[in-house]
């Protein structure tokens, strides 16, 4: 990358740190960096320094159920051209569906994500 280039980020917000050890590799393999946490940064974070160069936030349905009625306002002020994606447990519909219901761009489930996430990367880069 070059020194003018910024790597793109994925937010990753999830309580899963085992998980998010594997979406990390993955994505660092493709060239992004995450901010992995259970809440989107505070402004001020020096684990973000660019906001625009935020790409993705991705919440874990599994651990962060609870933002998905207020997360996408957040996103969208902060990084306007982001795109917000929920994952979970196929087996938790109301779950997956809240988050549909709640206009998030992409909600997948917990092996689509897992073992989608390179293709994810490439089309998210893409964007």
């Amino acid at each position: 990358m070059s020194e003018t280039q910024t790597e793109p980020v994925i937010i990753l917000l999830s309580g899963d740190l085992m998980f998010g050890s594997k979406v990390t590799a993955a994505a660092k393999m493709a060239g992004w960096r995450v901010v992995l946490g259970g809440n989107i940064p505070p402004e001020d974070s020096p684990k973000l320094t660019d906001d625009s160069a935020v790409r993705v936030v991705v919440v874990d349905l599994s651990t962060r159920s609870k933002i998905v009625g207020s997360i996408r306002g957040d996103v969208q002020n902060r990084f306007p051209t982001a795109k917000l994606v929920a994952f979970g447990p196929h087996v938790a519909a109301d779950r997956l569906n809240a988050a549909r219901n709640a206009g998030f761009d992409q909600v997948l489930t917990n092996n689509q994500f897992s073992s989608g996430l390179l293709g994810l990367l490439e089309q998210w880069g893409a964007n």
